[in-house]
């Protein structure tokens, strides 16, 4: 169950995934490599504030430049 508060909803793992539609081993790895917020509560685990991690997931992604640089 998700718990409402004054800045928006916090999420389990398994919550967020159903709302990304995708397993809570990718909630995890999105965590991991920080491509979602996430907030370590002692040892309760790991929660997600909803509206952070739609915010995140909007943002563009980079990617590394792979191509050789120029030398002269």
């Amino acid at each position: 169950m998700h718990t409402d508060t004054p800045h928006g909803q916090i999420l389990k793992a398994d919550e967020l995934a159903r709302l990304l539609r995708c397993g809570k081993s990718t909630i995890y790895k999105l965590a991991k490599t920080g491509r979602i917020p996430c907030l370590g509560i002692g040892d309760i685990g790991v929660r997600f504030d909803r509206a952070a991690v739609l915010a995140a997931l909007q943002q563009p992604r980079t990617r590394p430049h792979l191509g050789r640089e120029a030398t002269k």
